[in-house]
């Protein structure tokens, strides 16, 4: 095994490690919050999973959550071409037209 295939392994793991711990938080959240409601709790004060633990991709996913992927200008740019190019939309929002 080169050096390279060794880091890329190693990578591997990681992000399945990764995987496992948020499969688990997610499942500690839905086994938590099924038993709140099956006590007749209410369904407002359910958690959400990251409320549970926190793990190292957290950072990762909380600094890109809630922010707009694009500005009001780039998407009307963006359906300008894409009518250019013939592709047919149905509703658009106010904002954009």
């Amino acid at each position: 095994m080169t050096l390279k295939e060794v880091v890329l392994k190693g990578e591997s793991w990681r992000i399945q490690q990764n995987l496992d711990w948020e499969r688990t938080r997610y499942l500690a959240a839905i086994t938590k919050n099924a038993g709140i409601v099956a006590r007749g709790g209410s369904v407002s004060r359910l958690d959400e999973p990251r409320d549970l633990f926190s793990l190292p991709q957290d950072s990762l996913i909380s600094s890109s959550v809630g922010k707009p992927k694009s500005t009001v200008e780039q998407a009307k740019k963006f359906l300008e071409r894409a009518r250019k190019a013939g592709v047919k939309f149905g509703e658009i929002p106010k904002k954009l037209r």
